[in-house]
């Protein structure tokens, strides 16, 4: 029964159905609704990968050299050369400017000296001008007489007068009367020794002194016990005489001043002050059995030499004393025997040698081959024998002379 019923219902619900179908045909469209509202917007996405560069592109063509300011000018109508144009570019001189107003009034200056009177006197052979200035002082001065060579030079010398150069002289005659030469900055070239007897004096300044031979030294020799007095100042000595090497080492030192003793007891005086020796050797000796003396003082001198030996040597039979104060010496040694100052270990000798405040400055020299190629013969050559080493400044043989040395500045191989 219950079964029958669910038929008949289901019956029921599908005729239903059916009929609906049937009673609802199509009818009029119906008005468009009304817009709905716009919906809120999206959050942004995110960036997207950069890409990749692009192949670079060609280098384009030079452009056209542009045309000279010269070229322009040229086809603006100017006629004429470069250096023309140039020229034409420098505009006329301006007007000068108006005078600047005057200064203010300077200090007055210090009262000038000038000379008040001259008076001329005559002291024996020589003419003396005494001269007297504003300022209460007075100053004599010795008049000179010029010289211009060797023949006038030595009637000068002869008559006792002082002479000054006026031009370079060569000069080989000895000197037997007191001389007093002023080189005033000339060359006195020595060819031959020229020997300062009758114990004459010698004032010697203000130049150079040159020997290009073998020979060319003053050599002192008095014969008395009062001497010779000799004075160098402000002289420029130089050896330029090259002499050929026979043993291990090079010696370029000559003599340029040569103080002996020919006789017993002979004694002289000499001084050297601010001159400089290049190559050039002051010897003191005596002779057998005839020692004499001297006392010799070297003052701020500058002494360059390639050696093997010493600027300064004492040889034998003599006796005295050298001083040495505020010198420089430069040294190229080939031998460890080079020294500055030299004194001989003979019995015969005895010197005192007092160095105060110099400066010693000694180096190996470099050997050398003469280049025949450049004009030199063998004279060039420097030899070594070994490395020198423990170059002394005072090089003192024997006991019968002594040297005392204060405030020595030394540099390189120098001991």
């Amino acid at each position: 029964m219950k079964n029958f019923v669910k038929i008949i219902s289901l019956f029921l619900v599908i005729a239903m159905v059916a009929m609906t179908f049937v009673a609802c045909s199509d009818g009029a469209d119906g008005q468009n609704g009304v817009d709905g509202v716009n919906g809120v917007n999206g959050v942004d996405g995110k960036d997207g990968k950069d890409g990749k560069d692009g192949v670079d592109g060609k280098d384009g063509k030079d452009g056209v050299n542009g045309k000279s300011a010269y070229e322009i000018a040229v086809e603006n109508g100017f006629e004429g050369t470069v250096d023309q144009w140039l020229s034409s570019l420098n505009g006329e001189d301006g007007y000068d400017g108006a005078p600047g107003a005057t200064g203010a009034k300077g200090d007055k200056g210090d009262q000038g000296v000038g000379i008040k009177n001259v008076i001329l006197t005559k002291d024996e052979d020589e003419f003396i001008f005494t001269f007297t200035f504003t300022d209460g002082t007075t100053q004599s001065v010795t008049a000179l007489t010029p010289v211009t060579s060797k023949d006038d030079l030595s009637s000068s010398i002869a008559s006792g007068e002082k002479v000054i150069l006026t031009e370079d002289i060569t000069f080989n005659e000895d000197i037997n009367n007191d001389a007093t030469i002023n080189l005033s900055g000339n060359t006195f070239e020595a060819t031959g020794t020229i020997e300062l007897g009758s114990d004459a004096n010698l004032d010697m300044k203000d130049g150079d002194y040159v020997v290009n031979s073998t020979y060319g030294h003053v050599d002192v020799r008095p014969t008395t016990s009062e001497g010779s007095v000799v004075n160098f100042e402000n002289v420029n000595f130089a050896f330029n005489k090259l002499s050929k090497t026979y043993g291990p080492s090079t010696n370029r030192l000559g003599s340029v001043v040569e103080v002996c003793a020919s006789v017993a007891d002979a004694h002289t005086e000499i001084v050297f002050k601010n001159c400089t020796f290049d190559n050039a050797q002051i010897v003191f000796e005596g002779m057998s059995d005839k020692t004499g003396s001297f006392n010799a003082t070297f003052e701020n001198c500058t002494f360059n030499a390639l050696t093997s030996s010493a600027p300064i040597y004492v040889q034998n039979y003599v006796e005295g004393t050298i001083k040495v104060i505020g010198c420089t010496f430069n040294l190229e040694c080939t031998s460890s025997t080079a020294s500055a100052i030299y004194v001989s270990s003979s019995s015969s000798t005895a010197v005192t040698v007092t160095a105060e405040n110099n400066v010693f400055n000694a180096v190996a020299a470099t050997p050398y081959t003469f280049d025949e190629t450049k004009g030199e013969t063998e004279e060039y050559n420097v030899k070594v024998n070994v490395t020198p080493a423990n170059i002394k400044f005072i090089s003192i043989g024997g006991t019968t002379s002594t040297a005392t040395e204060t405030n020595t500045t030394k540099t390189g191989i120098a001991a």
